[in-house]
């Protein structure tokens, strides 16, 4: 019976294990908490080992293996939660695998690929998780065989499938504690986790891993319940990563397998015996994290076996915990509000965005939590009537379709904030739909009347009213096709290069735009721009303005070293080529200890800016940087406008010099509160106060935008040999800059995003990206807009021609055409720009040293930019 309880223990924990590397992972220095991965790794490898003898026949080889498998395993299951697209997903299992053997490269594959069918289903659907862990056992089953390696890979198998069922249970837990139900009670829950132990033994046993022989008995039950207890109190414990990551790199100093082995099984059972004295206290959870948490310290570091003091000890320890908790970098709570939920929001993804929103006002910040129902009557109405005059901020969960009349409202109170359960499929359809909706298409184009078009179910009120265009939406990683009948495509994932490169797979190849059709992708945007290594590469030989010192890694190594050992006190992040949300940045200070912490890595170091603005925020300083949108209507010839109309991201903690503490230095949205943000009106109230001009830091953005377009202008460009596409206006690009301010108002371009997020922010906020989608559409040609100016004469545009002609252009008719379709764009954006503002060309932002033009090509190129400008500003003023 033993060896049954402590293998649904291990199951448990090994889920724990596992979450615990993703966020160790995810705390931007995977470097640094290489000590913790062995830690993590060694808990439940020793646990196997001193826990469960009996289930390892055939002596220390097959426990290599099991080793093997378990490390694999990890890590896949660790990448899920950082990897969305299956491109990058393998690529990261690929290095995980390394040079192991085809068993266990499929089990790194396999098992991701569980973990994801598991926790991307809603929580009604956790019956997925067996289905998953059998197809996974028998086809590593199959594997094994082919390799000889039997009896340790399938216990890996188990393990796996102890740990799918397991977390599908575990998640459950953790969304019934959230919402403070009293109707799944911790006991109930607890004998679900251990029946999912039990389910665990009996699935390896089918897939032939290991012998067992017991019946569903009410001892096995209870038995089983006792010792899966502990998963629900580890996974609660997963609510406050600052002390665990904290008592995990202090346990790592050790390396004594047995001694972790005591600390893991400590840990559990203490905390259970914690739980099982008073299982109805609120505050059970809660205390038992720190429990947990501080045992692990004594049970690490412990030379003695007696268990006991180690359990009377942490009891100690947990008070001491709590007490650290308070020092915890975590993001501070908001303060109190008031939470307004659809039913509609309660299962699938609603739940996960709820969790944010509590971990950004505190657990216990809600004032109120008002399901709509018949305990909790509500409209829309009221609940803008009663959030008027409360005093305390609203939060009001909706789907899609209830929330857009909620967000078009120009009425709505600063005080309310809307989210929708989805963010990711709402925000931009519904501001397109309705936009659109409005719209006219614009000469050369036939009018047609169509609808707008896509796969989520709250278009359906969108369908009911024809509109003048059909819209696109793609998302090719869910398998989404492109249409060719559409007006726009719009591509809504688009972050690295090799997703663009995929496009032609789903019929929206970027080079290949049909006439009359329109693209948001500039082709090779995201290669050139949106890495991190081009645009080091390419601000810096054009010596932009904005521009920070940085440094390839680790080609070039030895001119950082030269750099840094004439500047000691400089501090540099490090960011990896192609990553967003700062996965796998780090802050680095140091030759020494830099050299040491990157020698495997590869990616950009960038000088990093120590005296950056900060913001109060709750009477404390936090440092904040800009979210600056943009608009290329073309990229031939080059038009590139910026908006007054974007946000400001501030960062999870209060500012510190102290580099441990990345919540204090990241303002990315995977870092910190989306509901921590200000608009640019607020930031310059708030500058103003400090005696700081931001128009002046505004003057600089636009100069800084102006050197880093002009500086790809010849990437770019269609008429590039290495990557041609058609010239026209079939290619437009809607991107992103995040720009740093520090105290005396100088601008550094951080980096570009070709996806600029889009996510439902707050009440202010949101109002303005009503105001930047209508004048990005506007200029784009697709809302009726302000006249525009007469485009050229014949006699003009051949006065044009006769200065500049293309090669083979004898009689000028490509050029006049050409021309005259330019001055005619750039006159109708300017009259419909609205909150945009032309960066390129600009006749006050210019600075030719900046524009690259080494051949006879870019040199042409820039002659006709000169002469699209002062065309332009003689025909539309």
């Amino acid at each position: 019976m033993s060896d049954l309880v402590a293998y649904a223990v291990g199951g448990s924990s090994y889920s724990l294990l596992a979450d615990s590397f993703h966020h160790e992972f995810s705390g931007n220095d995977a470097e640094k908490h290489r000590s913790s991965i062995l830690l993590l790794l060694a808990l439940y490898t020793g646990m196997a080992l001193v826990g469960c003898p009996s289930f390892l026949p055939g002596g220390s080889a097959h426990k290599i293996t099991l080793t093997n498998t378990l490390i694999k395993s990890v890590i896949c299951l660790a990448v899920l939660d950082l990897a969305k697209d299956f491109l990058v997903l393998l690529s990261i299992a690929s290095v995980g695998a390394g040079t192991s053997t085809v068993l266990q490269s499929a089990s790194v594959v396999l098992s991701a690929l569980g973990r994801r069918a598991i926790f991307d289903q809603p929580i009604s659907q956790a019956r997925w998780a067996s289905i998953v862990a059998v197809l996974v056992g028998v086809y590593v089953m199959a594997q094994a065989g082919e390799h000889g390696q039997n009896s340790g890979a399938m216990l890996g198998v188990a393990a796996a499938l102890g740990a799918a069922l397991v977390s599908s249970i575990a998640t459950l837990v953790t969304e019934y504690t959230s919402r403070g139900e009293a109707s799944a009670p911790p006991e109930i829950v607890c004998t679900g986790v251990g029946i999912a132990g039990l389910s665990s033994l009996w699935t390896a046993h089918l897939v032939g891993a290991v012998e067992v022989s017991v019946g569903p008995t009410r001892e096995v039950l209870s038995t089983s319940m006792a010792g899966t207890l502990t998963a629900v109190v580890c996974a609660a414990a997963l609510n406050n990563w600052g002390f665990f990551r904290l008592v995990a790199r202090a346990g790592a100093s050790f390396g004594s397998l047995v001694r972790a082995a005591r600390s893991a099984l400590t840990m559990l059972v203490a905390a259970a015996l914690f739980c099982n004295a008073d299982s109805g206290s609120s505050h059970c959870l809660t205390l038992a994290r720190f429990l947990g948490a501080s045992t692990v310290i004594v049970g690490t570091v412990s030379f003695s076996t007696q268990w006991r003091n180690t359990v009377m000890l942490s009891g100690f320890l947990a008070v001491v915990g709590l007490l650290v908790s308070s020092l915890s970098s975590a993001p501070e709570p908001l303060g109190s509000a008031t939470l307004f939920v659809h039913p509609d929001c309660t299962t699938g993804d609603g739940w996960r965005w709820m969790s944010e929103a509590r971990t950004a006002f505190g657990k216990q910040g809600f004032a109120e939590e008002c399901l709509q129902g018949a305990e909790c009557p509500w409209t829309t109405a009221s609940v803008v009537s009663s959030c008027q005059v409360s005093d305390v901020p609203c939060l009001v969960f909706l789907p899609a379709v209830e929330a857009e009349p909620l967000l078009s409202s120009v009425n709505l109170p600063a005080s309310v904030t809307v989210d929708v359960c989805d963010p990711y499929r709402g925000r931009w359809d519904m501001l397109t739909a309705r936009h659109l909706g409005e719209s006219v298409r614009p000469f050369p184009r036939t009018l047609t009347v169509t609808h707008v078009t896509d796969t989520a179910k709250f278009y359906v009120a969108f369908e009911e009213r024809a509109t003048k265009f059909e819209l696109s939406v793609i998302e090719p990683e869910k398998g989404e096709s492109g249409s060719s009948d559409a007006d726009i495509v719009w591509i809504r994932k688009q972050v690295t290069w090799l997703m663009q490169q995929d496009l032609d797979s789903v019929g929206a190849d970027p080079t290949k735009v049909p006439p009359g059709q329109m693209m948001n992708i500039v082709p090779r945007f995201a290669k050139f721009l949106a890495t991190k290594d081009s645009l080091c590469q390419r601000l810096r030989e054009a010596n932009a303005r904005g521009s920070l010192p940085c440094f390839l890694w680790p080609s070039e190594r030895d001119e950082w070293v030269s750099y840094a050992q004439a500047h000691q006190d400089a501090v540099y992040i490090f960011k990896e080529i192609e990553s967003s949300n700062a996965l796998g940045t780090s802050l680095v200070h140091g030759v020494d200890k830099t050299l040491e912490q990157l020698k495997a890595r590869e990616g950009v170091l960038q000088l990093y800016v120590i005296d950056p603005v900060t913001v109060p925020v709750r009477d404390k300083q936090y440092k904040i940087d800009l979210r600056v949108y943009a608009l290329a209507p073309s990229w031939d010839p080059l038009r590139v406008y910026v908006s007054r109309l974007g946000y400001v991201r501030v960062a999870g903690a209060p500012y510190t010099t102290n580099l441990a503490n990345v919540n204090a230095h990241l303002t990315n949205s995977a870092q910190n509160s989306m509901y921590l943000r200000l608009t640019f009106g607020e930031l310059e109230a708030e500058l103003e106060r400090q005696g700081m001009d931001f128009q002046l830091a505004w003057q600089a953005i636009l100069e800084a935008m102006h050197d880093a377009v002009a500086a790809f202008r010849h990437d770019l460009s269609c008429s590039n040999a290495d990557y041609p596409y058609p010239c026209g206006d079939g290619n437009f690009q809607s991107f992103a800059a995040d720009i740093i301010l520090d105290r005396s108002m100088n601008v550094y371009m951080a980096e570009f995003n070709a996806d600029p997020s889009m996510k439902l922010r707050s009440a202010k906020v949101n109002g303005e990206s009503d105001v930047r989608f209508r004048d990005e559409f506007s200029m784009l040609g697709l809302l009726p807009g302000a006249p525009v100016p007469a485009p050229f004469t014949s006699a003009e545009a051949r006065a044009v021609c006769s200065t500049y002609r293309w090669s083979g252009d004898t009689d000028c008719a490509v050029t006049l055409v050409q021309h005259a379709a330019a001055v005619e764009a750039m006159c109708r954006e300017q009259a419909a720009s609205g909150s945009y503002e032309r960066v390129y060309p600009s006749t006050t932002l210019g600075d030719k040293s900046v524009v690259r033009a080494s051949t006879p090509a870019e040199q042409a190129r820039v002659a006709l930019d000169e002469l699209l400008l002062e065309a332009f500003t003689q025909h539309c003023g």
